[in-house]
């Protein structure tokens, strides 16, 4: 959302920065095809009140959003997610942080195991979507970049958003890339 979404007051969200507060579990009746021939769009919405980001695929949330979190602005589809069945696909993993009301994604085992082991406040909420952990022909490298204020990450597809990040937003620590989604 590692994908992780971004931190706010009380309402954060992680992995891919996605403040937003506690919804529901992406589930897999739960999504919807997308105009690009693949199963989800993750969408990106901006927490107006934190300054933080929240990310989903799923439906359910999508317009759970809409209808009640008029601080949460949509800024539309921030990458597309991979089909499960692609060659090369590795599972994202959501954890619910029940502290801060945020969410934290990975596509790393390793930091998930760390994530089990370490953090009793974060909730396992299972695999999110699933992406490359690897380059391949017709996929964009997304980036995460760690707000060292508030705790959270952000996720962005965007090499001029990446570049303009790291010109003027010290408080964001790049991490490199997370992993890699579908342009098409």
């Amino acid at each position: 959302m590692a994908a992780t979404t971004s931190g706010s007051s009380k309402q954060k969200v992680q992995p891919g920065d996605d403040k937003g507060g506690a919804l529901t579990t992406p589930g897999a009746d739960d999504t919807a095809p997308d105009d690009h021939g693949h199963r989800d769009a993750l969408m990106r919405f901006f927490d107006t009140r934190s300054g933080g980001h929240f990310f989903t695929n799923s439906v359910v949330e999508q317009n759970t959003i809409l209808a009640t979190r008029p601080d949460l602005k949509s800024e539309g589809i921030s990458f597309l997610t991979d089909d499960k069945g692609t060659v090369g696909t590795s599972e994202v993993f959501r954890f619910f942080n029940t502290h801060d009301g945020g969410h934290f994604f990975t596509a790393s085992a390793t930091e998930r195991d760390q994530v089990l082991q370490t953090r009793p406040d974060m909730t396992f909420e299972g695999t999110a979507f699933y992406e490359q952990t690897a380059p391949k022909d017709g996929y964009v490298a997304v980036y995460r970049f760690f707000d060292t204020h508030d705790g959270g990450h952000l996720f962005t597809s965007s090499v001029s958003e990446r570049d303009t990040l790291l010109a003027t937003r010290p408080d964001l620590q790049a991490e490199g890339i997370s992993f890699y989604a579908p342009t098409t």
